[in-house]
C-alpha cells in the first residue's frame, strides 16, 4: 500500500492477511497536511497490524478533508459493510471511536449512520465530564465520597438517583436496540459498549459502584 489516495477497487481480504512492516526513515513533520506525508506517519503507528486498519484509518483523513475524492465515500462503506467484525475486534477504542465520528456520515446502513453517531456522541461526552473532573484533584478511578449537593442541574433536570435510577443502563439499551439487526452496527455495539460501561476510569462503572455501595449501606 503505497501513499496515494487508495483507488476505487482494492482487494480488502488481501489487506487483511498482509502485516504492515517497521517503517523506515524518522517520521513527518507533527501536523504534516500532505496526504502522502499522513499516510506514511500512519504507516508507522500501524507497523506489525493488518494492512487494513491502515486503509480504514487513510479513509478516515481523506474524509475529514473538505472535498474528498468522490469515490472514498463509496470505498469507506464498502469497507466496513465486508470488514466490520475485523475493523472493530483489531482496532483499539481510539481508532475505533474515529472510525465512529465518519461512519456516522459515511456508513454503508441507516441503521449503522445511526448508531455510530450516537456511540460517538456518548464518547464525546464523557471526554467533556472527564476532563472536567479531572480538576477536582480525584482520581479518574476513585469514587466521589462527598455528599450530593441539593440543587438542580442545567435546564433544571433533577440530579440522577444513583441507587435506583436506570439511565446508566437505559442508554446502552437504546444502542444496542437500535443496532441489533445491521452488522455493521452490531460489531461497534458490541465492542464499544462493553468498553464505555467498564473502563474503571469512565462515569459508568463509578456510577454502578457507588450504586452498589449506597445499596449495601441501605441494605
Amino acid at each position: 500500500m503505497g501513499d496515494e489516495v487508495p483507488p476505487d477497487t482494492i482487494d480488502f481480504a488481501a489487506l487483511l492477511r498482509r502485516t504492515l512492516p517497521e517503517a523506515d526513515g524518522p517520521p513527518e513533520p507533527a501536523g504534516a497536511d500532505d496526504f502522502a506525508a499522513k499516510s506514511r506517519n500512519l504507516a508507522r503507528s500501524f507497523a506489525g497490524q493488518p494492512a487494513l486498519l491502515l486503509l480504514n484509518a487513510r479513509l478516515i483523513a481523506l474524509l475529514r478533508r473538505r472535498a474528498p475524492p468522490a469515490h472514498i465515500p463509496a470505498l469507506f462503506a464498502a469497507l466496513w459493510d465486508a470488514h466490520a467484525d475485523d475493523l472493530s475486534d483489531l482496532h483499539d477504542a481510539r481508532w475505533l471511536v474515529s472510525s465512529c465520528r465518519t461512519l456516522a456520515d459515511f456508513g454503508p446502513s441507516e441503521a449503522s449512520r445511526m448508531v455510530a453517531a450516537e456511540l460517538a456522541m456518548v464518547v464525546d461526552m464523557m471526554k467533556l465530564y472527564e476532563t472536567e473532573r479531572l480538576f477536582s484533584g480525584t482520581a479518574p478511578d476513585d469514587l466521589f465520597t462527598g455528599r450530593l449537593t441539593p440543587t438542580s442541574l442545567t435546564l433544571d433536570l433533577d440530579a440522577f438517583a444513583i441507587a435506583r435510577g436506570d439511565l446508566d443502563r437505559s442508554v446502552a439499551t437504546r444502542i444496542w436496540r437500535r443496532a441489533t439487526g445491521d452488522p455493521v452496527a452490531e460489531a461497534l455495539a458490541s465492542r464499544l459498549i462493553p468498553d464505555i460501561l467498564g473502563d474503571p476510569r469512565g462515569l459508568f462503572l463509578r456510577l454502578r459502584l457507588m450504586r452498589n455501595r449506597r445499596r449495601h449501606r441501605q441494605g
